[in-house]
């Protein structure tokens, strides 16, 4: 053990691990991390039922395809939130003030944050890229065990977010092979913390707008245009027609597969299950006529499923070895999931109770 290390043991538990919530969405790490920390606190499901609703669909840069999925969203690492700390530091002057990255995450651990940073994934066991493929991508520590000379931590492995365990030594070594990375460069450490900074309840008319935006396919970044001029993207339920269209050149061969949107669209519906659950709680939907709780909650679950039969049928597609019989089942589940929550919304839209 070198000196450094050893005045820092000094200072630290020999062992720290912060918990970590299950995350509503897990598809990318813009989301999983951030959401695993925030949803420690019960009262942030509020925030993330008032925002995350949007979806958006733009070109991938190294392919221009029209395939990229995502929630459109306040982004969390350039906007303020009402339920995180989050304290950014450049790498490297985090490194030139800091020396041996093992201490210095350790000691930020034991404070108190998740340090979310990128590694490169040649040395991150578990990884698609381990000891194959120099790679840059984020993970988030969690805890570590001096005994075990280890740090706990959250990322993607063998293509779902998990947690496992990296050594100090293959941690350095991940530290420190970022510079034979290429692009995406992630220049940025992230110091993450649970916080409330003021309460945030579930704003019917934030979701209202969020509602109507979906259906109508509107552009919400124009929503924020004092702020950016808005990207031309799809958005709302024309990403359905940009789903398509990839698992139609998927099955052709011309696009390679990618599962991940049909996941995150998956967990898009699931979500929205969740938020007519909380807009019933709240007493915030109208219950005129027969439409009970009970149905709006049975239309919920049954959208809800259909993304999840949407995902089965295009993990099938991605798992074929050839590819060239049009995915026939995969464009009727598009179709009937799109009327389906069409339908769903447009009458919740008209049922949302809104503040005078």
């Amino acid at each position: 053990m070198s000196a450094v290390e050893a005045a820092a043991t000094a200072a630290v538990p020999e062992r720290v691990r912060l918990p970590l919530a299950a995350p509503s969405i897990d598809s990318y790490p813009q989301h999983a991390y951030y959401l695993s920390v925030m949803q420690l606190q019960p009262g942030a499901i509020d925030w993330i039922c008032s925002n995350y609703l949007q979806l958006s669909a733009f070109p991938a840069p190294e392919t221009d395809e029209l395939f990229f999925f995502d929630f459109f969203v306040p982004e969390i690492e350039k906007h303020i939130n009402p339920w995180l700390s989050l304290q950014k530091i450049d790498r490297r002057y985090f490194a030139a003030l800091t020396g041996d990255p093992v201490a210095a995450l350790r000691d930020a651990l034991a404070r108190g944050h998740y340090p979310k940073l990128p590694l490169d994934e040649f040395h991150v066991p578990g990884t698609d890229s381990h000891q194959r493929a120099h790679y840059p991508h984020p993970s988030l520590l969690h805890g570590y065990d001096e005994q075990a000379r280890a740090f706990e931590f959250s990322g993607y492995l063998q293509g779902r977010y998990a947690q496992a365990r990296i050594g100090y030594d293959a941690l350095r070594r991940a530290v420190d092979g970022l510079a034979e990375c290429g692009p995406p460069e992630y220049p940025d450490l992230f110091l993450v913390k649970p916080q409330c900074n003021w309460p945030y309840p579930l704003d019917p008319v934030a979701v209202g707008e969020g509602i109507a935006d979906y259906l109508g396919a509107r552009n919400s970044m124009a929503r924020y245009r004092t702020m950016m001029s808005p990207v031309d993207m799809r958005f709302g339920v024309d990403v359905y027609e940009a789903l398509r269209s990839y698992a139609l050149a998927v099955a052709a061969g011309a696009a390679r597969s990618n599962p991940l949107p049909a996941h995150l669209l998956y967990e898009h519906k699931r979500l929205m299950a969740r938020r007519v659950r909380r807009l019933l709680e709240l007493g915030a939907v109208g219950l005129a006529g027969a439409a009970g709780a009970d149905d709006w909650i049975a239309r919920a679950d049954a959208v809800a499923e259909l993304g999840l039969r949407l995902r089965a049928e295009y993990l099938k597609l991605h798992r074929r070895p050839q590819r060239s019989a049009p995915p026939d089942a995969l464009e009727r589940l598009i179709d009937r999931l799109r009327a389906s929550e069409t339908a769903l919304l447009g009458d919740l839209l008209a049922a949302l109770k809104t503040p005078a």
